[in-house]
């Protein structure tokens, strides 16, 4: 009985721990809260008798060393502030959330030069979240299909793409999927396309749902926009067509290319996965999806946020809307944002120059778009032996590196390289041509690179297996990363370490050629990953 006491007691010792930390927890975190919402301080707080100035040398200093605030009827103010309201919108309104309103997402100070912004769509800023979009969704397909795996690593790109786009079908309506892809994710997809229009445009995006003209007008072009999307998503150069061959092979859904799947009962007939219908509902559907999101917002979202301002209206606003959530991401904000005006949308992200001074003495060095660089690469390579089939050596040679920059984190990179010949096997021409992204610091960067390209061979295998020798180009693609070191403001040190995918084709047919039909290539092919190491230096101007 007495260690069964102390197993008790020490039970509930660790129990009181455990509670003791969760409410240090809480405790923490409310005092973070409530130091949040504190009242501001004097300098903070413009008197009641002058109106605030928005000027682009106050918005870049501290409070106090501001200039004053001119008084009501000065004719010096270039800009003036007569409704809080107007500047960040009804739905931010100080009225509204007088003792929450720091809960809310802040915003920085809106400049002259921000304000003066053009009230046209920002192209450039939609095509580039569109694309950020459209990568997201082939990178999910590739790591939840392997059948397009499989495509993409043994199959002629080229061939089968061509292949694959007679065999679309938009004569029928359904396409193969099942209901959660054609009526959940196929109009969320043309959901996120309308909003990432809707948040590049001026006009569309502060537009409230009603009877407004203007917001039914703006909420179709929106439409519009999806529909091209979604256009180029079932059947454009980087579609389901081109990046996994719809169209080109049939299929029972629900079961797979065995003729067995012929015999059981209740299946679907074979497809190819191409029809009428994703390129109809993505776009109309979506655009409901978008009113509906709209609807949520006005009448359930905001008025738990202008009621109960912490109870957790991120997570409310995240879940409610996914749409717009998504669309903010590729918008490089936080999930939950709401800007308040159409100008504070575009700051840096669709090339407006932000608001810090490039006068001074200490202004950062502007961006050297153009790079031309002499490297020396070295690459792991099987070699041409007659008494060895599966033996690598290491190729090395010199090559030339030029890119150009849109950006301090994006752009175009490309390279040559001749590796010179070594016994049997003759010289390679390699090019790699492709981006890379990444992050830029002071001195230092780091990037990720995808490169496709091709490698001349001057003596090489015809086919994996084969004895017959000669000269042959092969696709190629480069995966990895790159270390830069800047040294100066137009010299730049980098190492590149990446896998170099080279296919071989082989002899031997595919073996999993569809007995249902198929439109593709029987030719199998192998993809080896492939060791390269390049350093070199470049000059940046």
């Amino acid at each position: 009985m007495q260690q069964q006491a102390n197993k008790e007691n020490k039970t509930f010792s660790h129990t009181d721990s455990l509670l003791l930390l969760l409410l240090l927890c809480c405790v923490i975190r409310a005092g973070h809260a409530w130091a949040s919402v504190s009242l501001p301080t004097p300098d903070q707080v413009s008197p009641p008798d002058s109106l605030p100035l928005i000027h682009p040398d106050n918005s870049t200093l501290p409070a106090h060393k501001r200039s004053p605030l001119p008084s009501r009827n000065t004719s010096q103010s270039p800009l003036h502030v007569t409704n809080y309201d107007d500047l960040a919108g009804s739905e931010y309104s100080s009225s509204k959330f007088p003792a929450s309103a720091s809960l809310l997402p802040s915003y920085s100070p809106i400049t002259v030069q921000q304000l003066q912004v053009k009230e046209r769509f920002q192209t450039g800023a939609a095509l580039k979240q569109s694309f950020g979009f459209l990568i997201f969704q082939h990178v999910a397909r590739l790591g939840f299909d392997p059948s397009l795996r499989y495509l993409l690593v043994h199959k002629p790109f080229f061939h089968d793409w061509f292949a694959s786009e007679k065999g679309v079908n938009l004569t029928r309506w359904g396409d193969g999927d099942d209901f959660l892809v054609n009526d959940i994710g196929h109009p969320l997809q043309g959901a996120v396309s309308n909003r990432i229009f809707l948040q590049n445009d001026p006009h569309g995006y502060t537009h409230q749902l009603g009877r407004s003209g203007d917001y039914w007008k703006s909420r179709l072009k929106g439409m519009a926009w999806a529909a091209v999307f979604s256009a180029q998503w079932k059947a454009g150069p980087l579609s389901e067509v081109s990046i996994g061959s719809a169209g080109g092979w049939n299929y029972v859904p629900q079961c797979g290319t065995s003729l067995e799947c012929l015999k059981i009962p209740g299946l679907k007939p074979p497809n190819n996965n191409t029809g009428l219908t994703d390129w109809v509902i993505t776009p109309v559907v979506g655009m409901g999806w978008v009113v509906a999101e709209d609807t949520i917002e006005r009448f359930v979202t905001n008025k738990i946020v202008e009621n109960h301002p912490r109870l957790g209206w991120r997570i409310l606003r995240g879940c409610l809307t996914p749409s717009r959530s998504m669309a903010n991401v590729f918008q490089l904000e936080r999930p939950w944002e709401r800007s308040p005006t159409a100008t504070s949308l575009f700051s840096q992200k669709s090339g407006q120059k932000s608001a810090i001074n490039t006068n001074g003495p200490n202004r950062p060095p502007g961006l050297k778009n153009w790079e031309f660089g002499l490297q020396y690469t070295g690459i792991n390579l099987p070699t041409l032996q007659d008494d060895c089939l599966n033996c690598r050596e290491f190729r090395s040679g010199l090559g030339g590196k030029f890119a150009y920059m849109l950006n301090r984190s994006f752009g175009f990179d490309n390279e040559v390289n001749f590796l010179p010949a070594t016994g049997k096997g003759g010289y390679i021409i390699e090019g790699l041509f492709g981006v890379k992204f990444g992050h830029r610091w002071q001195n230092w960067g780091l990037f990720a690179k995808i490169r496709p390209g091709f490698a001349y061979y001057e003596a090489a295998q015809e086919m994996l297996g084969s004895p017959q020798v000669s000269d042959l180009t092969r696709f190629v693609a480069d995966l990895g990363g790159a270390f830069e070191y800047y040294p100066s403001h137009n010299r730049t040190f980098r190492v590149d370490v990446g896998s170099t995918m080279i296919r071989y084709p082989r002899s031997t047919p595919d073996p999993r050629m569809s007995p249902l039909g198929s439109l593709l290539s029987p030719q199998y092919i192998v993809t080896q990953g492939n060791l390269q190491i390049t350093s070199g230096y470049v000059f940046r101007f």
